[in-house]
């Protein structure tokens, strides 16, 4: 039985993590918050939106309003829509790939559909084949995305992998008894795993390191 490699979106194929760290940045100091984009990428990187406006909202004192989280909300579109390219060399990676692959992504399903519009990536996953948090109302590093994931495509979790950038996702890889590969081209995340991770930092390494310790 070949395996089933499950994708993150944001940071594993493509490079949205800029453009959302810097949107919650700007937000951070409207309200009167110094967060600086570096940091902003340290705290919030992988996480459930909710947490990250939970957390705004109770550093500044302030109730966060509909209205301006949505205004925030449709400039961050707007971004993606310009600003979006895909992970160096995941493309080539994807088309090596001989075996079962999907996505589970703590982003709602729009915005990773968006995603793979805009860098070309839906050419190699299949509309049913896309997974999110929100469909299960269960957030990495809870591992119910990736356990949910396997089951709908039909795979136990040990014949999983797991292909993630942030800490929480890695951490939820683990939990679901998966073989987790940290895609680290930053260096490692605050609050990774230590253990049962393999990481890596180019993704031309990829199709080889599942073939290594997949089949």
């Amino acid at each position: 039985m070949k395996p089933l490699v499950i994708f993150d979106n944001d940071g594993t194929l493509v490079d949205t993590e800029n453009v959302s760290t810097a949107s919650l940045s700007e937000m951070a100091a409207e309200l009167g918050l110094d967060i600086p984009p570096h940091v902003a990428k340290q705290r919030f990187t992988g996480r459930h939106t909710a947490d990250c406006f939970a957390e705004l909202s109770a550093e500044s004192g302030q109730e966060l309003d509909p209205a301006w989280l949505e205004m925030h909300a449709e400039k961050f579109v707007a971004r993606i829509e310009h600003e979006l390219t895909i992970m160096p060399h995941i493309d080539w990676a994807l088309a090596q790939l001989d075996c079962a692959i999907c996505i589970g992504s703590n982003a709602g399903l729009d915005h990773v559909e968006r995603c793979l519009r805009i860098s070309g990536l839906d050419r190699f996953f299949a509309e049913h084949h896309r997974f999110s948090a929100y469909m299960f109302d269960a957030w990495k590093p809870e591992p119910t995305v990736f356990l949910e994931a396997a089951k709908a495509m039909g795979y136990p979790p040990e014949h999983c992998a797991v292909v993630e950038d942030s800490a929480v996702g890695m951490q939820a890889g683990v939990s679901a008894g998966m073989t987790v590969f940290g895609y680290i081209p930053e260096g490692m995340p605050t609050g990774a795993p230590t253990h049962g991770v393999i990481y890596y930092d180019d993704h031309r390494t990829l199709p080889k390191l599942i073939k290594d310790h997949l089949n």
